[in-house]
This record gives C-alpha cells, sequence and structure tokens, in this order.
C-alpha cells in the first residue's frame, strides 16, 4: 500500500492484507482462488451449514469448480444453487457448479476435514 498510514502518518509503503498461504491457492479459469474466500461467501447465508467441499476437475479441456454446500430441506435447493453461484462469481469472478446437499451428506473427520479434492490429473 503505498498511501499514507491513517494512525502514524508513515509515508513508506506497507504490506496489505495477506489473504491465504500460496500453497493453498488454486487457479481455476485464471483466476487464483484461495479455499477462504469461498468459506466467506458461504459463510454469508444463514441457510447452509458450516460443512462444503470444493472439486476441481479438467472437463472438455477446460477446468471447472463444483462446490457441495450443505443445507436443511426447508430451503429451496435450486434457489440457494444460483444465489450461491451468482456470490461466488460477483466475488471472484467465474461461475462455479454449485450442488446443495441435505445434512450430513458431506463427510465429517474428527481431526482437519480434506475440503478441497484436486481432480484435475489425478
Amino acid at each position: 500500500m503505498t498511501e499514507k498510514c491513517p494512525c502514524c502518518d508513515n509515508r513508506y509503503p506497507r504490506i496489505d492484507v495477506i489473504t491465504g498461504r500460496s500453497d493453498d491457492m488454486m487457479k481455476i479459469k485464471g483466476v487464483n482462488v484461495f479455499p477462504k474466500q469461498i468459506e466467506e461467501i458461504l459463510g454469508t447465508f444463514p441457510e447452509l451449514s458450516s460443512e462444503y467441499q470444493i472439486r476441481i476437475s479438467h472437463l472438455d479441456g477446460k477446468d471447472s469448480m463444483r462446490i457441495y454446500v450443505e443445507a436443511s430441506g426447508r430451503n429451496d435447493f435450486k434457489d440457494l444453487q444460483k444465489k450461491v453461484a451468482e456470490a461466488v462469481k460477483s466475488k471472484i469472478g467465474f461461475t462455479p457448479i454449485v450442488y446443495v446437499v441435505e445434512l450430513g451428506f458431506l463427510p465429517r473427520s474428527e481431526k482437519k476435514t480434506k475440503r478441497v479434492l484436486d481432480e484435475r490429473f489425478a
């Protein structure tokens, strides 16, 4: 950041907010994406649970991102899919494929859950 610091009038360049670890970064359709960005977007939807899974595939010569999210059966899954896809597109710049699934569908783990599965060259 090159502008003057508001707290101490420091005029020297400063480092801006770090968005995520570089080893967590995924490159999809030419866009750098961090799992934390997706998590923050999903957190804005109170009708979704905290469980999600991101799957990255290489289909027909193109990378695609599928996001699986859990919601209760009281929600309109199609409408929720559309809203989540639009939110991701507005924040990140491309439209993922979103699947809304029933609560309990995604795998659980007592330790750290594997949320990103890169299936491009596996």
